[in-house]
């Protein structure tokens, strides 16, 4: 009877989008054979325009509301094209010209703007700690709308990289197309951020764990200009006890951390700790501006629906402990790289108050690896992966934001994550 169950199992959802109907009745050995020649055979034109279409459908509104551009580089809404490119472009700049300290002064900072970018800007805050402007700073040698090109050009091939190391070479090219016009990246685009460097350093180091765990270490070391997104990560690392890789970690990021103290002293360190961590507390607290509708986590929605800061923050410190709790468990139960990745992935949005839609380029990887057929699930989740795909957009709808499908989207892609993870473990137990 157990295995029976097994065998029953609706195909896999690339199967079923393809048109590809596998006998009720097939055996194991004939999955298998057919989830091979699955994973070498190009992404159908029906699939593919369902994602693509959905993902710009969905743009285009924000896209003439908030991003058109305007005049003299500027957007619609007042803000230079490219957007938060300014403090990656600005910041190494105004360092090394002596003023460092500065950046993380708030009414110091945006006169300084002003005058790098040569006319009035909209508010920013430089919130990356100091070690951050010695990664920023090659993009800063150039004009700025050419360093914004260069930036996106390199962050994002840098994270098609990391994928295709997980897809076969004849759905190269469709994989590629879809990431590029998934809503993370195409929002991430538009903000000129970082979420594609950022999770393609995440990603490319939880793929190299096992393989090459210095080089591992070395990657979330990078990774640490956003010391947030290493919360999962580093009690993911304590579960695996991947020592390798949390000495490379630590010694990577000590030397940043080293260089910066050399080059700009310890104001910036000092002012950063304390300045730049109590406004970004301000701004979760006070809870009012554009960012708000740029947040699908389990903090912000309670907070849109007026829930008092602590309340929320205590709703997301339960989920956080059990989601960091449930992937230090799943991730022991597999050595796939790919599935690793996207258990990491899914849980990192879930366990922090503080990410943003762009930060979910990782998870734009990982839907297209399920659309592909590099993972597999079953065709009862296509509606998960379909809104899984859709949130960094959805979530700047303010009525999606009221009804919570942001952060219910994000947990249904974190249990699919943990099933592939722990599938071989729910498998042996069925067989026993």
């Amino acid at each position: 009877m157990a295995r029976q169950r097994l065998t029953q199992t609706i195909p896999p959802w690339p199967a079923v989008a393809m048109g590809v109907s596998l006998p009720m009745s097939i055996s194991t050995p004939s999955i298998r054979t057919s989830l091979v020649r699955l994973a070498t055979t190009p992404v159908a034109l029906p699939t593919m325009t369902l994602y693509v279409v959905g993902s710009l459908c969905l743009l285009a509104p924000l896209l003439i509301r908030f991003y058109w551009p305007a005049a003299n580089g500027m957007d619609i809404s007042g803000n230079q094209i490219g957007r938060d490119f300014i403090n990656t472009w600005a910041g190494p700049q105004i360092a090394f010209s002596g003023k460092a300290s500065l950046l993380y002064d708030l009414m110091g900072y945006l006169p300084l703007l002003d005058a790098t970018f040569g006319q009035p800007v909209n508010p920013h805050n430089f919130s990356y700690p100091p070690s951050a402007i010695i990664l920023f700073w090659p993009f800063a040698q150039l004009p700025y709308f050419w360093g914004l090109a260069v930036w996106l050009a390199v962050t994002f091939a840098t994270l098609s990289a990391v994928m295709l190391w997980e897809v076969g070479r004849e759905q190269r090219l469709a994989a590629v197309g879809l990431l590029a016009v998934s809503p993370a990246v195409l929002i991430n685009g538009l903000s000129g951020q970082n979420g594609c460097l950022s999770s393609a350093l995440l990603m490319a180091g939880v793929m190299l764990i096992e393989r090459r765990p210095v080089v591992a270490g070395i990657l979330f070391g990078l990774l640490s200009f956003k010391p947030h997104l290493g919360l999962v990560l580093a009690c993911v690392l304590l579960a695996l006890g991947a020592w390798r890789t949390i000495a490379a970690a630590a010694v990577t990021t000590g030397a940043l951390v080293a260089l910066s103290l050399t080059l700009f002293g310890t104001e910036p360190w000092v002012n950063y700790l304390t300045q730049t961590r109590a406004y970004q507390l301000h701004l979760l607290m006070e809870w009012k501006g554009f960012y708000v509708i740029m947040m699908p986590t389990w903090f912000a929605t309670p907070r849109s629906w007026g829930v008092p800061y602590e309340a929320a923050m205590a709703i997301q410190a339960c989920l956080s402990a059990v989601v960091i709790a449930v992937t230090c468990w799943a991730v022991r139960q597999s050595s796939d790289p790919a599935k690793r990745a996207f258990l990491i992935v899914a849980a990192t949005p879930l366990a922090l108050p503080y990410v943003f839609n762009y930060d979910l380029c990782g998870l734009a990887v990982a839907c297209v690896w399920l659309i592909v057929g590099r993972l597999t699930i079953d065709a009862r989740y296509n509606l998960a992966l379909q809104l899984g795909w859709l949130v960094p957009l959805l979530a700047m709808n303010q009525v999606i934001v009221l009804m919570g499908v942001g952060p219910l989207a994000l947990g249904a892609l974190f249990v699919l994550a943990v099933g592939l993870c722990t599938e071989k473990e729910w498998s042996g137990r069925w067989d026993s």
